[in-house]
């Protein structure tokens, strides 16, 4: 007893989608890789692995031999926030959340937004295409 849905996509749809998906990569690669206007999210990237690394300081004993262990099997809320801030892939599941909205339910300023960072992001692709080091 399933129940078909159909999905008429139009012209416009296909343009949100692909706006969506170049904006998702802009904001991905800005917020886990770029250092940002003023440092801002390399700062905020700095800040989770300083949290991660004093979280995971309660974790570090010290043998009757004076050797000092960590014990890195323990992650915390911080060292999971330092490692998903570190990975593009994360960070755009994340952000794929509120693009599906912008997506499935159309606002201009969401367009806007997403024209702006779509071309941000395309500016950001062809760089890299053209600067492989």
């Amino acid at each position: 007893l399933g129940v078909a849905i159909q999905m008429n996509l139009s012209d416009f749809d296909l343009i949100r989608l692909f706006l969506a998906v170049m904006t998702c990569y802009r904001l991905a690669r800005l917020i886990s890789r770029d250092d940002g206007p003023l440092f801002w999210f390399k700062r905020v990237r700095y800040w989770a692995k300083d949290k991660a690394f004093y979280e995971a300081g309660n974790r570090v004993t010290i043998t009757k031999d004076g050797e000092v262990k960590f014990d890195d099997r323990w992650y915390g809320k911080w060292q999971a926030l330092a490692g998903a801030l570190d990975c593009p892939y994360c960070v755009g599941i994340w952000l794929s959340i509120p693009l599906f909205l912008f997506v499935i339910y159309p606002m201009t300023v969401s367009d806007l937004f997403m024209l702006l960072m779509a071309i941000s992001g395309a500016q950001a692709w062809l760089w890299g295409m053209v600067d492989k080091k």
